[in-house]
């Protein structure tokens, strides 16, 4: 960890659960003890800071029209053109949204979307399809893990209320 990142640390029990709460970067990440042996973690953004949307498009007009438009709503946006750079992201920024694409160039959106689903920091954060592809496979999409399958047209008419629905604004 580089200096300035770790901000703070606070121990604390209460329900026969040990936690301790670090302030790292712009979140805030506890792990707890629980009684009985075991542990659970998880991550928050400190309130007040706009809710993070990930992108995930290998297009860059795409990804950047999409990007603007997200801003322009009041929320911070990342982009990540492949499935690699998506995983890495995903990990480091802790979106509350996830817009996948399912043709990406170095692995396909479900199986992105699979391994995403497998990791505890990302396994309830809400993954949308987002995609020119979608005929046929919408089935398949949501059994990899999204919550909705949208073309990339459909998408776009209705961005504002798809967001405010899952970002709860």
């Amino acid at each position: 960890m580089s200096a300035g990142q770790f901000t703070g640390l606070q121990q604390a029990t209460g329900n026969g659960n040990n936690r301790a709460i670090l302030v790292l970067l712009q979140m805030r990440c506890w792990v707890e003890v629980r009684a009985g042996g075991g542990f659970c973690y998880n991550f928050r953004r400190r309130t007040g800071m706009p809710k993070k949307i990930l992108i995930i498009e290998d297009s860059a007009d795409i990804s950047g029209a999409l990007k603007m438009l997200i801003e322009l709503e009041g929320y911070a946006a990342v982009v990540a053109n492949s499935g690699a750079e998506a995983r890495e992201k995903a990990i480091a920024e802790m979106p509350d949204l996830i817009l996948m694409d399912l043709a990406l160039p170095d692995m396909s959106g479900i199986d992105l979307t699979q391994e995403l689903r497998a990791l505890p920091e990302i396994a309830e954060t809400p993954i949308l399809c987002v995609s020119s592809h979608t005929d046929g496979i919408h089935s398949v999409v949501m059994a990899a893990g999204c919550q909705e399958v949208f073309s990339k047209a459909s998408f776009m008419e209705s961005f504002r209320p798809t967001l405010k629905k899952y970002l709860g604004e």
